[in-house]
């Protein structure tokens, strides 16, 4: 029953007639928004929500919808929503910002710095549940984390040693599970941390290039 389930929630997250976007590296269907924070003690950390329902870690992203035209509007959209109203951004500036892409699981992450703290964000998302002026998709997420970017960047390194495995195998094998700033163990979602993995070295030159840090 458990598996079952299980299918059924990839199912649900993940559709099989995603709407399909273009961007300049080819097909989008999800897009979303790494948030990137660099702390007053120098950790610079990429601030990431809980689902609610299935428990893992993500960016604020989902699927593109037939009327966003853009995948800069869906990552707009998503961030808006799953901050719980908190946080906006014009699809116009999204669109300039550095991405990470996956051809593999047709995925395109814009990276913005951020000065949101964690508290705020989860304070905004727990105060859309009980807000009956917010449709569903405000109410997803139930708090946020702050995880390291070196801590992403390791979790999507191990996830290339092992040979890109599908996202089923990496969250078997436990590939996916990450630590945050302040200790939390967490699952990132692994269709997502694929998409870091597949585009690491690109991830890793923005994020350098956003925060003055050297990662390894």
């Amino acid at each position: 029953m458990k598996k079952i389930m299980y299918l059924m929630g990839i199912l649900i997250s993940f559709p099989l007639f995603a709407v399909q976007l273009q961007c300049a590296k080819g097909p989008v269907e999800r897009a979303g928004m790494i948030l990137v924070k660099v702390y007053p003690d120098g950790v610079p950390c990429v601030l990431v929500g809980k689902d609610k329902r299935q428990g893992y870690v993500n960016f604020p992203a989902g699927e593109c919808d037939a009327a966003d035209h853009y995948s800069s509007v869906t990552a707009a959209r998503e961030t808006k929503e799953e901050t719980g109203n908190a946080l906006h951004f014009r699809s116009n500036d999204v669109s300039k910002k550095g991405y990470v892409y996956s051809n593999r699981h047709k995925i395109q992450l814009f990276v913005k710095k951020t000065k949101a703290s964690v508290t705020a964000l989860t304070q905004s998302v727990q105060a859309a549940q009980s807000n009956p002026a917010l449709g569903r998709e405000y109410k997803e997420v139930s708090q946020y984390y702050a995880i390291p970017i070196q801590n992403l960047l390791n979790v999507a390194k191990g996830i290339q040693n092992a040979g890109y495995p599908s996202s089923q195998n990496i969250s078997a094998q436990g590939l996916n599970a990450i630590k945050s700033k302040n200790g939390h163990n967490l699952v990132f979602e692994s269709h997502y941390i694929a998409a870091i993995a597949q585009d690491y070295a690109n991830a890793k030159n923005i994020f350098e290039k956003l925060t003055g840090q050297t990662f390894q």
